[in-house]
């Protein structure tokens, strides 16, 4: 959420739903950049840019989406861990 907060041109979005199966959160945001392709971290010497190799590292399954102008990067825990 932070991304969002810090670089989205616009209003942006939270959401969090749990399921027997697992916890999903979501940040949308209306940036007009596109979500990532690949996850490339930082170096071990910088201060940011890690929020997403965290995502990634305690997440089950992680991705973004597009809707219109809204994009989403989503993360999904699973609730059996």
């Amino acid at each position: 959420m932070t991304n969002a907060v810090m670089h989205a041109r616009g209003p942006f979005r939270f959401g969090i739903d749990t399921t027997s199966r697992c916890t999903r959160v979501e940040v949308w945001d209306y940036s007009p950049e596109s979500a990532p392709e690949t996850l490339v971290g930082p170096s071990d010497r910088e201060v940011g840019g890690w929020g997403l190799a965290i995502v990634h590292r305690f997440s089950d399954r992680w991705g973004t989406s597009r809707r219109g102008r809204w994009k989403c990067i989503w993360s999904e825990i699973a609730t059996d861990r």
